[in-house]
């Protein structure tokens, strides 16, 4: 088994709980903080998932950087944008290095339906 492959859905997990201790340091309005907190702890639940999906993992990930970007210029929003860019690389990564091989991980990803 790849060991970047078990990590993999920790890579998921950590920006979420991250988010969890943070939002309420952002300085977001609540109705921000509303739409950030399902973002993140929907990102490790689709990680986490018997029927993984790709697409729903990168759209999570994206939306969460994307949302904390908007929080503005703080140490911890700058930190937790670093966590959702470490894991859409994760997903990137895993991505190019399982789909030959069929990876333990990513072989349980489907594709998005289009």
């Amino acid at each position: 088994m790849d060991p970047s492959a078990a990590r993999a859905p920790s890579a998921f997990v950590q920006p979420a709980g991250y988010v969890g201790l943070i939002s309420g340091t952002l300085g977001m309005s609540e109705p921000g903080r509303v739409e950030l907190e399902p973002v993140a702890q929907g990102l490790p639940a689709e990680a986490s998932s018997t029927t993984l999906e790709p697409g729903r993992i990168l759209q999570l990930a994206t939306q969460l950087k994307d949302k904390l970007v908007d929080a503005g210029t703080t140490i911890a929003a700058t930190m937790g944008v670093q966590m959702a860019e470490q894991a859409l690389g994760t997903l990137v990564q895993l991505r190019r290095h399982t789909i030959g091989s069929r990876g333990i991980w990513w072989s349980r990803c489907r594709s998005p339906r289009g």
